[in-house]
């Protein structure tokens, strides 16, 4: 499996190519970490698991740590569409495309990096999400802001070097 780092420079690409280059580069196990400052954090794993062609059932298990006392165990839910020249990022409450939080088209940056940013409006809530890849980390800069939310949810995947080690393994095997 390729790094998200290799491949043509952008001027050479097809549209859609980033989105496609990145979707490839997510399914696996990664850890996850996770700090809404002055609320808590949570530690944990996140789960890219394929679902159907072009779909990802993304997961995520830890531990949420509150700074009122609470710890408890936390999970989420996503679905990963590849679409064209964006990938689509849907709520699980749902079957995958039918209800979106975020529509990511990324744009290649500087050496091995890509971002891409959406906003959703959850009435009276705006979400503002901004996607940072690289080789092996994906951070999540969401704003939450409305009449009784203020604050700001990062999120950092780092690939789990052990799953990784095996889908290369499996990759290899398959030639």
């Amino acid at each position: 499996m390729p790094d998200l780092a290799e491949g043509e420079p952008s001027g050479a690409t097809v549209p859609g190519a980033e989105a496609a280059e990145i979707f490839a580069q997510l399914e696996g196990t990664w850890a996850l970490r996770r700090e809404i400052p002055g609320i808590g954090t949570m530690d944990g794993a996140a789960f890219f698991d394929p679902l159907l062609p072009g779909t990802l059932l993304y997961r995520e298990e830890g531990r949420l740590s509150l700074q009122s006392g609470y710890s408890g165990p936390a999970t989420r839910e996503y679905y990963y569409l590849l679409e064209k020249d964006h990938i689509r990022v849907t709520f699980a409450d749902a079957p995958p495309g039918e209800r979106t939080f975020v529509t990511l088209r990324p744009e290649r940056g500087s050496g091995d990096t890509f971002r891409a940013a959406d906003v959703h409006y959850c009435t009276p809530d705006l979400y503002s999400a901004t996607y940072h890849f690289s080789n092996e980390r994906l951070t999540i800069s969401t704003g939450v802001r409305g009449p009784k939310k203020d604050y700001t949810i990062l999120t950092t995947l780092t690939r789990d070097p052990e799953t990784r080690r095996a889908t290369a393994m499996l990759d290899g095997s398959r030639g």
